[in-house]
């Protein structure tokens, strides 16, 4: 609760603006316009092209076109895999967290992963459940690409695979072999591997004069000389 109302102080001043924005020029988005930026459930299964492990090789690629009409399946706003070590990490968390003192958290995480899920998906998700939401809750109807969304996804989920982590780890001497109780370092590690990502590739930064304009310039120092002459 404490989060919201410091998250809300936060967003007030700019939500104030767009609400005047949106009363005076009717400024909004369609659920068409919202459905267009949606993730679908596959895209949780899709990474970017410069993931080493599954990007490079493309195990988890999707390339097939879209039919006329349809949006793009792959893009940067649909590349959602979270790693496989973080999900068994987090269903571990989930097993064994709501028996332990993180039951609360347990249940809040659960919840907001389903949340997330749901509202990654756009209209095209639960539809009757989004179209409320972007008409009566304040900010809805500004939301661009509701597969931003995930980022509650991949929150919930890193939170329950720390829990599940702590869990194995305390509980490795009683749970495991000897030969197996290096297995929560070996779960660390292969959640780093998955996630690991080639430098991405920047364009240079365009000049900051161009030709027309240094010409421009020339021309109006030219004018200004010749004004000053004249008088």
């Amino acid at each position: 609760m404490l989060a919201g109302v410091v998250g809300g102080v936060i967003a007030l001043p700019f939500a104030i603006v767009y609400l005047r924005v949106q009363q005076s020029e009717g400024f909004g988005r369609t659920l068409y316009e919202a459905g267009r930026s949606a993730a679908y459930a596959r895209s949780y299964l899709q990474v970017p092209p410069g993931n080493v492990v599954y990007g490079r090789t493309d195990l988890l690629r999707d390339h097939r076109e879209p039919t006329r009409g349809e949006p793009p399946r792959s893009g940067p706003e649909r590349e959602l895999f979270p790693g496989f070590a973080i999900v068994l990490l987090a269903a571990f968390g989930v097993w064994y967290g709501r028996r332990a003192d993180a039951r609360p958290t347990v249940t809040a995480m659960s919840t907001l992963v389903v949340v997330g899920f749901v509202l990654s998906l756009g209209p095209d998700g639960i539809r009757s459940v989004y179209a409320a939401l972007h008409r009566y809750v304040f900010g809805f109807q500004a939301i661009r690409a509701p597969s931003r969304f995930a980022v509650l996804v991949s929150f919930a989920l890193s939170t329950l695979a720390a829990i599940g982590w702590r869990e194995l780890w305390d509980r490795r001497n009683a749970m495991l072999p000897s030969t197996l109780r290096w297995l929560p370092i070996a779960a660390i590690s292969v959640a780093v591997i998955e996630l690991l990502h080639v430098p991405v590739t920047l364009a240079a930064a365009p000049r900051s004069k161009t030709d027309v304009a240094c010409s421009w310039s020339r021309n109006l120092s030219s004018l200004s000389r010749a004004s000053t002459f004249t008088a």
